[in-house]
């Protein structure tokens, strides 16, 4: 891990110099990890969660996890100070992302409340009450898209990649299928 790396650093794979290439979540507007079954994405989301658990505190990082395998990804994450929730059926995805576009709202009105643009410039006025970033995991996604319910969560999330950014949340999505309709 580079020194100068922040605290939302990932690692994202191994260079041609053999060398892992880490890059900020700060600095992405959000992630795709795709790849076919026994490709190395659930090793690349392990890789990437325990990372940021590493070299942040709950104070600074909360993770909500979707693991839409029945909670088979995800399951040892339970009992994480971090981790405010880990979503294992399509059913809860749809509130969750209701939950987070709520949260995204509130923390735009405290960045307009104070005057600044972003989450950063936030946390230096407020070092003594930061705004934690969320990191929204959400693992086989293409299993929520092709669900019955699959237009609506994908409504919601483009909401929150498009808007939420500013604020700390920032999403990794993952998914075996990674055409046009998933």
């Amino acid at each position: 891990r580079p020194a100068s790396a922040d605290g939302l650093a990932i690692p994202l794979g191994v260079g041609a110099d053999r060398r892992v290439v880490w890059r900020s979540l700060s600095q992405m507007y959000s992630l795709l990890v795709a790849g076919t079954t026994g490709g190395g994405k659930s090793n690349e989301i392990n890789a990437m969660i325990c990372a940021l658990l590493r070299h942040n505190s709950p104070r600074k990082l909360r993770l909500v996890l979707v693991d839409l395998k029945g909670g088979v990804e995800f399951s040892f994450f339970q009992g994480v100070p971090h981790v405010e929730s880990i979503i294992e059926q399509r059913e809860a995805v749809i509130p969750a992302l209701r939950r987070l576009i709520t949260d995204g709202e509130a923390r735009l009105e405290k960045l307009k409340a104070e005057r600044v643009k972003n989450i950063g410039e936030y946390n230096f006025h407020n070092r003594s009450r930061p705004m934690p970033h969320i990191v929204v995991v959400i693992d086989g996604w293409a299993d929520m898209k092709l669900a019955a319910e699959g237009k609506e969560a994908e409504e919601l999330l483009i909401n929150i990649s498009s808007r939420f950014r500013a604020v700390g949340i920032h999403i990794v999505l993952c998914t075996q299928v990674p055409n046009k309709d998933v």
